[in-house]
């Protein structure tokens, strides 16, 4: 991966990581994550997707086991837990479609 896009992703991880830490928008992520057992100060938010009709959907990765989750949710304003949460196996399907999942890992190792 070229050096300019490795830092773009990076900057992506950083920044949604923040979000889901802090913006009150991520409310119910931080709700469904708590549900699933996990700190969100253990998890970066390695990918993003959100539609007008309240589906999200998302890459979660553990910092301390590095596994790698990817979450939908069908509609915020009614869900109260993952509607998917599944934990992927293997990294190159999660960055199909989270190409910020393989630097995320990278983070999680120093």
């Amino acid at each position: 991966m070229p050096k300019f896009e490795e830092h773009l992703l990076k900057e992506e991880v950083e920044e949604l990581t923040e979000m889901l830490r802090s913006d009150e928008a991520f409310d119910n992520v931080r709700d469904c994550l708590a549900k699933q057992e996990f700190a969100v100060n253990d998890v970066l938010l390695a990918g993003w997707i959100e539609s007008e009709d309240g589906w999200q959907g998302g890459a979660i990765v553990h910092m301390n086991t590095k596994h790698i989750y990817l979450f939908e949710i069908n509609d915020w304003r009614t869900s109260t837990s993952f509607d998917k949460w599944d934990k992927v196996q293997s990294i190159k399907s999660a960055v199909a479609e989270y190409p910020a999942v393989e630097v995320a890992v990278s983070l999680c190792s120093g």
